[in-house]
């Protein structure tokens, strides 16, 4: 759950075991099986591409053979490329939905809310945040296609539209489940200086627009530095820009001070979002706001 979109890494006896298969049978839960040689080279490219033990390569192309009905005029190896993405569609899903649990609005049966905060939780000691924006940044959708193209994994337009959407469905998860966790009260400093930092290397693409999945990472920033104080909270300090002093001028160091942002139209889209915090600070707070 920590890192869904890696999965157990290659190994070098199971591809020893895996390469001779078409001579030593393998074992399975149905017994003894001999591999042909078609599908050994194309455990090899599964397992190439994502850095996937050689054993669930053979298990997703197995799954793949026996699900070909649904596919028609796709090969084995190109449905093999769906089942992958969709599975990691799968877990991103499941991922998302932990994170919003801090949010109390899930549909979560009675007790759950309970198991999946303490989940939540240990996720946080093995720093999921970071985690999660390493993932985001070196998931690539034109990469992840030239890799697959270069290797043949991509059939006709519908079957490249097909893995483009589940691609770029994941990455739109990702920066989601960011999203959540950015109000999350475990939210830390570092962690708000990772995520400003990111966008502001950020650029509009070709046409001139940010994809979907960069805006939405861009107004988790114009969200985060937003103040609302709610009539639930018992203090200022419930605030989350308020709940460690430093926050603040490190915010308005990496904003306005010395900003560092490639696009312009983005540093004044999130300038224009700081200032009407700043403005709204002043108003929340008894004293004059000053920043050092």
């Amino acid at each position: 759950m920590l890192s869904p979109l890696a999965g157990s890494p290659r190994n070098v006896s199971k591809n020893t075991q895996i390469s001779k298969g078409d001579c030593e049978p393998i074992e399975t839960d149905e017994g003894p099986k001999t591999l042909s040689k078609g599908i050994i080279a194309e455990v090899g490219i599964i397992s190439s591409l994502y850095d996937l033990d050689e054993n669930r390569a053979l298990e997703l192309l197995w799954s793949a053979e026996h699900q070909l009905a649904q596919f028609p005029g796709l090969t084995r190896g190109l449905v093999g490329v769906l089942l992958y993405w969709d599975g990691r569609n799968d877990l991103m899903h499941a991922l998302k939905s932990l994170c919003q649990s801090s949010f109390g609005d899930t549909n979560m049966n009675a007790g759950i809310d309970h198991v999946a905060a303490q989940f939540l939780d240990s996720l946080w000691n093995e720093n999921v945040f970071g985690t999660l924006m390493k993932a985001y940044s070196s998931l690539s959708i034109e990469g992840e296609l030239d890799k697959l193209a270069k290797q043949r994994g991509l059939g006709d337009a519908e079957h490249k539209r097909s893995v483009r959407n589940l691609i770029l469905n994941t990455k739109m998860l990702l920066a989601e489940s960011i999203y959540c966790l950015a109000f999350h009260e475990r939210m830390s400093k570092n962690n708000m200086k990772e995520l400003v930092e990111f966008i502001s290397k950020m650029e509009p693409n070709g046409k001139g627009t940010v994809s979907e999945p960069d805006c939405t990472l861009l107004f988790t920033v114009i969200h985060m530095i937003e103040v609302e104080h709610t009539d639930h909270m018992d203090s200022l300090s419930a605030l989350p820009l308020l709940s460690d002093t430093t926050r603040i001028s490190l915010l308005h160091e990496k904003i306005y001070d010395r900003p560092e942002f490639k696009n312009p139209q983005i540093l004044s889209i999130v300038q224009l979002a700081w200032s009407m915090t700043l403005s709204g600070l002043t108003q929340v707070l008894s004293t004059p706001l000053f920043i050092y």
